[in-house]
């Protein structure tokens, strides 16, 4: 949700500092918001050294018609350090969860879109969590369809059940 944010401001920053766009600064990162997450996948969704998708969303979602290529690898430079920072911020918050409950096996419900479909995202989470998890402690992820809902739903019983024992 606030990935596509935090990537806006780091380019909106380096656009009115002339290191981007030579300075243009394109509407779109004007816009509080104005970046949705479902761009940083985009991005990072071109193979390596090729950018066709960061081309496309200069042209398209920045509306730039002139750009260099070392602007499309400071895009894709941002989006990706944006992403994977969250990935393994999730992945440390997770491990730690999961070693303060000492079990040998847990199961971890995970639900969103960027887990579901960023390119990278689970895949840099996991990597993290399995590096910070201690071999005693298994561990799978599985996805979890309206995890909101869900996680509400339960909160709800466990506090009507908290009422009902007092």
């Amino acid at each position: 949700m606030y990935l596509g944010e935090i990537a806006r401001l780091i380019l909106l920053k380096l656009a009115e500092e002339g290191h981007l766009f030579d300075g243009i600064v394109p509407p779109l990162l004007r816009e509080k918001n104005g970046i949705p997450a479902n761009i940083l996948s985009d991005v990072e969704r071109d193979p390596p050294h090729l950018f066709y998708s960061t081309e496309y969303v200069l042209r398209d979602a920045f509306q730039l018609s002139q750009f260099r290529s070392e602007h499309l690898k400071i895009v894709r430079y941002v989006c990706t350090s944006v992403s994977n920072r969250a990935a393994s911020l999730v992945g440390a918050g997770l491990a730690c969860i999961v070693n303060r409950m000492n079990r040998p096996k847990t199961t971890i419900g995970v639900d969103g879109s960027l887990f579901r479909f960023h390119p990278t995202f689970a895949h840099t989470m996991i990597e993290v969590l399995a590096k910070l998890v201690p071999s005693r402690c298994t561990f799978r992820l599985k996805l979890s369809e309206d995890g909101s809902g869900k996680g509400a739903g339960a909160l709800v019983a466990a506090a009507k059940r908290a009422v009902a024992t007092e």
